[in-house]
């Protein structure tokens, strides 16, 4: 017997799991663009400050390495949500798929964290913060797969109102 992964039937509040759908669509675009910009934002200012005496150039070119690649990565998770918006707004499942494989790729390192965070340091305020956010992740995810398979056509497993 395999894992089986339960299926909604409406989001919560009653909307239908289009509706939600696509409200967590536009939320996670808004949201990864919002991000971005600030990312942008920061890799400009940066390179406006470095005429000012900072502590080490192997600390600078560090700190942009990794604004840069935080910026690529928001620039993909842009993408990959105005997919997601697409494929609701067309109903082709094929373009929600690339949100949902990010969406449990990030709960997952996102728990890893949690755990070693916790491991280490104790359980703090920031973990029970990153905790609610995997749990409403997980809920988002919930919702856009069950719309995900009621597209596909194939629910096969009975669904829950939430």
């Amino acid at each position: 017997m395999g894992l089986s992964i339960p299926m909604l039937d409406q989001c919560c509040c009653g909307c239908s799991l289009k509706t939600g759908t696509t409200i967590i669509g536009w939320f996670s675009f808004v949201r990864d663009l919002i991000i971005l910009v600030t990312l942008i934002a920061v890799e400009f200012a940066f390179k406006d400050s470095k005429s000012i005496a900072t502590a080490s150039p192997d600390t600078d070119k560090g700190f942009e390495a990794i604004v840069i690649i935080l910026a690529i990565l928001y620039l993909l998770l842009t993408i990959v949500s105005l997919l997601l918006l697409f494929g609701t707004y067309k109903e082709r499942h094929g373009y929600m798929s690339p949100w949902i494989i990010l969406s449990t790729i990030g709960i997952v390192i996102e728990i890893i964290c949690i755990i070693t965070d916790t491991a280490s340091v104790g359980f703090s305020k920031t973990d029970l913060q990153s905790l609610i956010s995997v749990g409403l992740t997980i809920y988002f995810l919930l919702v856009v797969y069950s719309y995900y398979r009621e597209i596909k056509g194939g629910s096969g497993v009975t669904g829950y109102s939430v």
